[in-house]
């Protein structure tokens, strides 16, 4: 399942390279369900069309003002963060579990 397109990265001090994003087809879904979704791990996919695997170190969701969903993943230190360009897509490595 995509989780969102990468609108920005930068990076943490000890802890890693955090990527951000926004999906309008999350806003409705419980802190706790987009939490599920993301899992242990993630799929990258460049504008390139190469897949990327990272686990998941931490996470955070916020809601703005507006009740929109903010996603932040951190990914830990990757070698090269040239996929984090423009167009970069961000989907779930999980299953989706239906209560």
């Amino acid at each position: 399942m995509k989780l969102f397109e990468i609108s920005g990265y930068f990076e943490v001090k000890n802890k890693g390279t955090v990527i951000g994003g926004v999906n309008p087809e999350l806003d409705h879904l419980s802190h706790g369900k987009i939490k599920e979704l993301i899992g242990e791990s993630i799929v990258v996919i460049d504008s390139e069309d190469n897949k990327h695997v990272f686990d998941v170190v931490s996470f955070q969701i916020s809601t703005s003002l507006v009740n929109k969903r903010n996603i932040g993943i951190c990914i830990g230190f990757p070698e090269n963060i040239d996929f984090l360009k423009s167009g970069a897509i961000v989907y779930s490595n999980e299953a989706l579990t239906r209560e």
